[in-house]
Formats: structure tokens, sequence, C-alpha cells
């Protein structure tokens, strides 16, 4: 009887055919192998479980799939490979990348300014030097996320490339990665035909706020106006900045250019530097065409603090932008007048968006107004969030406020 069954099985199984009963036989695949050959949801695991091996040994096959055609396989790909970075000798991705294609480079690069990782500038600084315009864009941009000042000389060295898109960039990721001994290297770029790449230079220049180079910076605000922007324009907002007050004049004319962008960006520098003198000058743009110009005029008036903006603050508690609604509440609090109570209460009891009132009960709070009191206590019951705790937050400080009295 056993013998005839053993036969039957036999029998049976040779009747099966070969792709079916292969099926059946379980292969083990590597990760490494699932990686490059596994359909996408496999390689996607696999990128992720070799991320977490931390072994050296996994470098190279996650470089090659920094090429995958699916690109959540070629993002997690380059996510692992910098966590491999993390804890390994950071030569072996540094041999691995030279053997890398163009685009795989740009995967690993852009992925370690996500992560941004200090230790792996010294890789990334010799990218700067590749062939590939897109690799040497994309590791500027990652050296500025990463903002490590060991990479300042070699960013300041592309200021000086013929390619606009990446003096652009280098002007911009020093503003994060540069050492003021950058600073007299971005003076030339004030001048430069770019629009963008003279505004990232200025801002580089009020970030690494270097004094050495005031005085070439006051020696362009003497230069003819010019319209629209212009070097005058760069070299005052970054004087601006920087604090210094000399820059004013030449802030004010711009408030009279005919661009909105030119308009705001004036209107901010003089508020950075706290300028009263041009208070009347501000005050008109409460009622500019541009809600951006709007926006910042209303901030820059907070921050000089002049009781002479009362009027236009209040006005644009009505303005038809919400932003600009909300900022005019938050200037009124910081210029602290208690004369602007009024238009704060109905702003905080009657608006139906929650930012209006959110920003008034704070406003209310920051003045120091005990007739609000009944009305904040009555908002901390809102069934808003945001407008109950603002409230409660505008009583805190009110009992402060009294508390030092």
């Amino acid at each position: 009887m056993v013998r005839l069954f053993v036969t039957s099985a036999l029998l049976l199984l040779t009747a099966l055919p070969a792709a079916e009963a292969i099926t059946h036989i379980p292969v083990y695949k590597s990760t490494e192998h699932l990686l490059l050959h596994g359909a996408v949801a496999q390689r996607a695991d696999a990128a992720i479980r070799l991320g977490r091996r931390r072994e050296p040994g996994a470098v190279g096959v996650l470089i090659t799939a920094l090429a995958d055609a699916s690109p959540e396989v070629r993002s997690l790909a380059a996510r692992s490979l910098a966590n491999v970075a993390k804890r390994s000798d950071i030569s072996l991705i540094l041999g691995a990348l030279h053997k890398a294609a163009p685009v795989q480079k740009t995967a690993l690069v852009r992925e370690m300014g996500i992560l941004a990782m200090p230790q792996t500038v010294p890789v990334l600084i010799p990218l700067l030097q590749s062939r590939s315009l897109t690799v040497r864009r994309q590791t500027i941009r990652t050296l500025g996320e990463i903002g490590d000042t060991s990479a300042s000389a070699a960013l300041a060295g592309q200021l000086h490339s013929s390619d606009a898109r990446t003096r652009l960039l280098a002007a911009a990721a020093l503003a994060t990665a540069g050492t003021p001994e950058c600073a007299p290297l971005l003076l030339p770029l004030l001048h430069d035909k770019n629009r963008q790449t003279a505004i990232n230079a200025a801002v580089a220049l009020a970030q690494l706020h270097n004094t050495a180079v005031v005085p070439q910076l006051e020696a362009m605000l003497h230069q003819p106006a010019q319209p629209g922007y212009g070097a005058r324009f760069y070299a005052a907002y970054a004087l601006g900045k920087m604090g210094d007050t000399r820059a004013v004049p030449v802030l004010v004319s711009m408030l009279k250019s005919s661009r909105a962008s030119l308009r705001a960006t004036a209107a901010g520098a003089l508020g950075h530097l706290h300028a009263r003198s041009a208070v009347p000058v501000l005050i008109p743009l409460m009622h500019d065409s541009s809600r951006l110009v709007r926006f910042v005029t209303a901030q820059a008036l907070g921050a000089i603090g002049d009781v002479r903006a009362l009027p236009a603050l209040q006005r644009g508690l009505k303005d038809a932008n919400e932003d600009v609604r909300e900022q005019s509440a938050k200037a009124l609090g910081n210029i602290g007048d208690r004369r602007a109570v009024p238009s704060l209460m109905y702003a905080a009891e009657y608006y139906n968006d929650d930012a209006i009132p959110t920003a008034a009960a704070i406003a209310l709070g920051r003045i120091g107004a005990p007739r609000a009191v009944p009305l904040l206590q009555r908002l901390t019951r809102s069934k808003d969030g945001r407008i109950a705790q603002a409230a409660q937050f505008g009583l805190q400080l009110m009992n402060r406020k009294t508390w030092h009295k």
C-alpha cells in the first residue's frame, strides 16, 4: 500500500508543468538584488533596508539605484546613501560619486542638503568642479542648505562663474555658509545684470555684516539714480539691514518707485532701521495699490513704533486684504498707544476670520487696556481654539503689565 501511494505521488508531480513546479520552490533573493531587479515596491523597500544596515558595502548598489526609473526609489536610495555616509568613511561615498552619472550625483547631493549633514561638505566641495552644470548648481544649493562655513571659500569661487544661475545660487549660499571675509567678493555682484543675483548679494552682505565693506557701499549711495533697481538701491538695502542709518535717504527715495517690489523692500529696510524720519513718507503707502507694499509698510510702522502712524494703521484694520488687517493689528500692539484700543476691541469681537481677532486680542494685551478685560475673558470661551488661546495670552500680558507697574 505504501509503495502504491509513493508511486502515485511521483506520477502526480511529474504531471505538473515545469513552470508551475518551480513557483513552489522558494528562491532567496538578496536585498541588493531586489533593489536592482525587483518590482517598484520591492526596490523601495530594499533601498530603505540598505540604509538601516550601516554597511559601507551598500554604497555601490545604492549609487546605482540613484538612476532608477522610479523617482520614489531614487529618493529613498539617496536618503539611505546619506544615512550610510553618516556612519561610514566619507571617502567611500566620494569614490563612488566619481564613477556615478550626473543624474546620480545630483540626486545624492540634493538629499545631503535635505539631511543637512556638515560632515559631507568635504565630499561636496570637489563636485563644484564637475563638468555637469546641473551637478554644480545642486552642489551650491546643498552647501547653502547645510550652512557650514568650511565651504565658504569654495562657494566664493563660484561668484565669478560665467553662468548667471551659478552666480545667483552662490550669492544666496554665502548668506548662510559664508564668512565675513567673503563680503568684498560680493560687492561686484551688486552691479550684476541679473536682478535676483544682485538681490542675493545684498542679502548676503547684510547677513555677513562685515563693516569693512561699508565705505564701498556708502560710495554706491552717491551714484546717479537709475530707473528701477540698481547698485545704489542694493547698497542701501544692505546698509539698512546692517543698521547703518546713512542709507535712509536713498531708501526713502525708493519708496516712490513705480515697482511694487522695490517699494516693499525699501519699506522693510526702513522698518529694520527704526527710521522715524521716514514715517511721514511711509504712511501714504498704507493706501498703496499693492497688498505686498501695504503689508510690509504696516510691519515697518509697527517696528518703528511712532504714534503718528496710528490713524493709518487703524484704517488698515479695515483693509480688503486679510494679511494687511492682521499686520495692522500687530503693529498697533507694538506701538502700544491706548487710543487704538476701541478699534482693536471691535476687530477682536466682530471680525469673522480668526487671524484678525487673534492678533487684536494679543495687541490689546500688549497695550494693557483694563477696559478690554471683560471682552478678552469672553473670548477665552470662544469655540475657535486660536482665538481662545490668544485671548488667554492677552490677559496674561495684561497681568504682567499691571504687575510691573
